[in-house]
């Protein structure tokens, strides 16, 4: 490796602190700067670089110097931005789980348990008695006014325990082990309440 060097500009801030560092080492040093011809390099770049001496261990002291725009840079060189930390995510809240109302059930109307009801009269074999018949949305009930006659003639039978027919002007109702005769207790209702019974009992059937 050589142990010459010539710089070009050896007065400048960046080429004097180069060459004083190589001839520190004990390398020959050589350069040439505009500024030293024109005068000034003495007032603004320093110290100019001593000879080197002839003895290798008696080397004089380094003095670089130092341009005073580089001073000055050092100087007012602003403070370093402080790095602030990431802003912390904000905290999840849980999601409000919003629960629909149920559905409203459609609700049948409560109908009267009594569709259709006259006072008759029970024909018997022998005799008769008087009450209230009456078609409900479950069967046929018949409820004599006498409590004699509640145990034997009273009845309640579903639409699937009997069968019914018009004879004449009277309701026939014929179940499995009994037929029962009815006709209108007042006789200006006759024939047309006794056939609105029947045919109340043939739509709910």
């Amino acid at each position: 490796m050589t142990d010459q060097f010539f710089f070009c500009g050896i007065g400048g801030s960046g080429m004097l602190p180069l060459a004083a560092i190589l001839r520190a080492g004990g390398a020959r040093v050589a350069g040439s700067d505009r500024s030293l011809d024109a005068g000034r390099l003495a007032v603004n770049a320093g110290t100019v670089l001593p000879p080197v001496s002839s003895e290798p261990t008696a080397k004089p002291a380094l003095t670089i110097p130092v341009a005073p725009s580089v001073v000055a840079r050092q100087e007012t060189a602003p403070a370093p931005t402080p790095v602030r930390p990431p802003a912390a995510a904000p905290a999840l809240l849980p999601r409000a789980v919003v629960v629909p109302p149920p559905a409203a059930v459609p609700v049948a109307p409560v109908l009267p348990r009594a569709v259709a009801s006259l006072r008759v009269v029970h024909q018997h074999r022998l005799g008769s008695c008087r009450g209230l018949l009456v078609v409900t949305r479950d069967g046929v009930e018949y409820q004599p006014d006498a409590a004699e006659h509640q145990v034997k003639d009273g009845f309640a039978l579903p639409y699937t325990r009997f069968l019914s027919e018009m004879s004449g002007s009277s309701l026939v109702i014929k179940s499995n082990d009994r037929d029962y005769r009815f006709k209108p207790e007042a006789p200006s209702s006759a024939r047309d309440h006794i056939e609105q019974l029947d045919a109340a009992i043939a739509q709910l059937r």
